[in-house]
């Protein structure tokens, strides 16, 4: 069995380097989480900032964003879970009367 991408190398920020491939990867997971856990204008915030930060470097298009936010919206429904409220990408828990935001 191949290692995994983090078995086999550090991202960049710690010392080593990703392969096109793995960044590729790591790019649809954060896709997917933003899709999912961010509100639909926030999550398309913050994958089009991906793409910004890779210097466009990627293949996701406005198109694909809005293909993943239409997809976790369409699962959400139909599986009837609480996703897609996350205002920001921090950890956010909030109630009618408490709020607790982890950065």
């Amino acid at each position: 069995m191949e290692p995994s991408i983090f078995e086999r190398e550090a991202p960049d920020s710690v010392g080593g380097s990703l392969r096109d491939e793995d960044r590729s990867r790591v790019g649809d997971a954060l896709e997917g989480f933003a899709a999912t856990f961010l509100q639909p204008d926030a999550a398309r915030a913050a994958m089009r900032a991906r793409v910004e930060a890779d210097n466009r470097m990627t293949s996701t298009t406005d198109s694909r964003i809005e293909q993943l936010v239409a997809e976790a919206s369409r699962l959400r429904k139909e599986y009837g879970v609480p996703t897609q409220l996350q205002e920001a990408p921090y950890f956010q828990l909030q109630t009618d009367s408490f709020a607790l935001f982890a950065v």
